[in-house]
């Protein structure tokens, strides 16, 4: 008798440890589904902070865009920005020449006239070099216009330096002069037809037939890159449609029926096509991004 009461104050004892234990593994998957939802909303916060903060840099980097729209930028011009100073001690003292005392806008008049582009110095707000690169590189001019119409008329002549390795280019935001060196690189790769920058806006004009060859503003890489395989894919699927038209008819003709039925095959084969399509999208993003960080450093 007093085994068998002993036997139960141990299984009393077991079952309270085990009802313990249970409770507390309940509490902790209580406060392991608290944190779990902390956690989600939590990365839903960060993703709305995300969207907000890439609208705000989009903006900034709009705002910073537009403040450079009157901007002019030459590149390759030999340039002598010096003071009187050091005009006439470059002379060994004596008087200094008038082309060592021309200012750095009058230098870049007097050879943009030369080429026979007008430029009426009155538009003019400022002009002063850029900081170089290089030691031995010429520093870039950066000219500033009153309106944008003056600004539009000069680089509409920037054709009749062709040849003098001096160029007529918008003053870009580091992000725009990216995206306009990536296309570049896309269109020496023969994936888009043509790419071109026009009042600081970078287009693209898409490879395909005339009806498909569209002219986009591209703003990011993202979107660079999506036009062009969304493109591809329109190309793809139009000419995969015509031939299965095509073979669909033979056949429904030959068989005297007017239904047609889908090949399994052709639809293994259209799956297959685009699944290969997006893995050659990413491979070429990635060496897109590479290239561009390989000219980049060779520019610093």
């Amino acid at each position: 008798m007093t085994s068998t009461v002993e036997d139960v104050e141990e299984i009393k004892k077991s079952l309270n440890f085990i009802t313990e234990e249970t409770t507390a593994i309940k509490n902790q998957q209580q406060q392991l589904l608290r944190l779990m939802e902390e956690v989600k909303q939590l990365r839903l916060q960060n993703a709305e902070k995300d969207k907000k903060i890439a609208e705000l840099e989009r903006r900034v980097e709009d705002l910073e865009q537009y403040s450079r729209i009157n901007d002019v930028v030459v590149t390759g011009l030999k340039i002598k920005p010096r003071s009187y100073a050091k005009a006439v001690a470059a002379n060994n003292g004596g008087e200094p020449e008038e082309a060592d005392m021309l200012s750095v806008e009058q230098q870049v008049a007097a050879f943009l006239e030369s080429k026979g582009i007008s430029l009426d110095l009155d538009y003019i707000e400022a002009c002063h070099p850029l900081p170089r690169r290089k030691e031995n590189d010429p520093p870039a001019v950066i000219m500033r216009f009153t309106n944008r119409k003056n600004k539009i008329a000069l680089l509409k002549q920037g054709r009749k330096l062709k040849g003098t390795n001096v160029f007529l280019n918008d003053h870009l935001t580091r992000r725009n002069a990216d995206l306009a060196r990536k296309a570049r690189y896309l269109r020496k790769l023969n994936k888009i037809q043509n790419t071109w920058v026009n009042n600081c806006k970078v287009f693209i004009k898409l490879n395909g037939p005339p009806e498909q060859a569209r002219v986009l503003v591209i703003r990011s890489l993202e979107e660079l890159t999506s036009a062009r395989y969304r493109a591809c894919a329109t190309t793809t699927t139009t000419s995969e449609d015509l031939s299965s038209n095509s073979s669909s008819t033979t056949t429904t003709s030959g068989l005297g029926s007017s239904s047609q039925t889908l090949d399994p095959s052709a639809v293994q084969q259209r799956v297959y096509s685009q699944r290969m399509m997006n893995h050659r999208r990413k491979k070429e993003e990635s060496l897109i991004v590479k290239h561009t960080e390989i000219l980049i450093t060779d520019d610093s």
